[in-house]
């Protein structure tokens, strides 16, 4: 699988936060800036992430997976930028913007494959909605967004994506979650019109020490009418923040498990199972403040096993970031 940089406010999953962007209580800008080196031994195993995860919005690009695997290096660079557009003494409205492009540079083997151009690029344009209740112990949001998708310079599909969430604070120190997403994709140039179904649940709490743990499970499931872009993809993801500053840095580390199940590949024909474990460490420089930006940086490390033999990978990466309140 491909390598999934972290984006500046989120971790890999919705609701594992690791380094939140500065709030501001007047209304304003809120931007992030995000830039990744990954490298990967499988680039077109079927299955894409990227860091289109900024602004809580996370999008999973089926791509037609093929019979050979070709490795790559990856460069990506992200930006997204939000405003508040109203905010009463409980209810925000937001506007959020995003824009992606990730550049791939194939092995020597894979130029010569057909088919073979994996530059991806989208951009997204959203509004969320929250209302506080409860003495704020309740947190009730949605959010509805549109995007396109290019794939080598072509276009490979529009979406809607739609949703709500439910935040719950049980003490000062522990938190639920809860966030459910459908997506709607209209296809071009051939490719099938897609939905699919994603739902979070999870916990945060503090440690006595002062640690902040975190678990999220989080599920996915498209359909179409195309077979290669039917999946079920389960996941568990742990995050553990630590108390104290490292070298002047807060530092999280994060671990993830998921089972994938497609329906079809393109080796055998039959059903297909990745299983994928990652691991990560985020480090972010609050003291570092340069011109009002706050740098992050994160390590990625990524297996996947796979029934079939061509789909399996290891993947690395490297995002550096700014975070700026305007």
């Amino acid at each position: 699988m491909l390598l999934k940089p972290i984006a500046l406010s989120l971790s890999l999953l919705p609701l594992v936060a690791t380094a939140a962007v500065a709030q501001s209580a007047a209304p304003g800008w809120s931007t992030q800036l995000s830039f990744g080196l990954g490298r990967t031994s499988n680039i077109n195993n079927g299955f894409a992430t990227t860091l289109d995860g900024l602004q809580e919005l996370p999008f999973a690009y089926e791509l037609q997976s093929s019979d050979k695997s070709l490795s790559a290096s990856m460069i990506e660079l992200g930006l997204a930028t939000s405003r508040t557009l109203a905010e009463t003494g409980s209810a925000r409205t937001d506007l959020r913007l995003s824009a992606y492009q990730r550049r791939v540079t194939l092995s020597e083997d894979g130029t010569r494959v057909k088919g073979s151009d994996f530059n991806l690029s989208s951009l997204t344009a959203g509004i969320g909605q929250s209302w506080t209740l409860g003495g704020g112990g309740l947190v009730l949001g949605t959010e509805a967004a549109l995007g396109h998708v290019f794939l080598g310079g072509d276009s490979l599909y529009s979406n809607l994506n739609v949703g709500g969430s439910v935040r719950y604070s049980f003490t000062p120190y522990m938190t639920a979650q809860f966030r459910a997403m459908r997506e709607a994709q209209i296809g071009y140039d051939g490719r099938a019109d897609a939905h699919a179904w994603r739902g979070s649940a999870g916990v945060t709490t503090e440690l006595a020490q002062g640690q902040t743990l975190s678990a999220a499970y989080n599920y996915a499931e498209g359909s179409s009418s195309e077979d290669y872009l039917d999946y079920a993809d389960h996941e568990i993801a742990v995050n553990l923040g630590l108390a104290q500053p490292v070298l002047g840095a807060s530092v999280d580390f994060g671990l993830s498990a998921s089972r994938k199940h497609y329906a079809r590949n393109e080796v055998t024909s039959g059903d297909r199972d990745d299983d994928t474990l990652q691991g990560d460490v985020s480090l972010r420089f609050e003291n570092a403040n340069i011109a009002g930006f706050v740098p992050n940086v994160t390590l990625s490390t990524r297996r996947s096993d796979s029934n079939i033999k061509t789909y399996r990978a290891i993947d690395y990466g490297l995002q550096m970031g700014l975070s700026s309140q305007f």
